[in-house]
């Protein structure tokens, strides 16, 4: 895992607000978010839990972000993303859990 990765993961998990580069966690009413280049990649919203998106980027960047969030397993096959296991669209909100 990045160093950035590791940095905005450990952000996110404590509920503190973090910035490197084009990777930003923010503590929003209710909840915290996870940004990459200005897209929302993953929200952890009290009471409803952490949701992921990519925002239509299934890029390794992406991918790896995400992969630092607990219960996250993100792969791609021949273009098709795969989130523990199971395929998800590359754009819209994912419910983890």
């Amino acid at each position: 895992m990045r160093k950035v990765t590791s940095k905005a993961i450990a952000a996110f998990k404590a509920g503190k607000n973090f910035k490197d580069g084009a990777t930003q966690v923010n503590q929003r009413i209710g909840g915290m978010e996870l940004v990459l280049h200005g897209h929302v990649i993953a929200k952890n919203i009290d009471g409803e839990g952490l949701s992921i998106n990519l925002c239509g980027w299934n890029t390794p960047t992406t991918r790896e972000r995400l992969n630092g969030l607990p219960n996250v397993s993100l792969n791609t096959k021949k273009g098709q993303a795969f989130l523990n296991g199971k395929p998800i669209p590359s754009n819209g909100w994912v419910f983890v859990g």
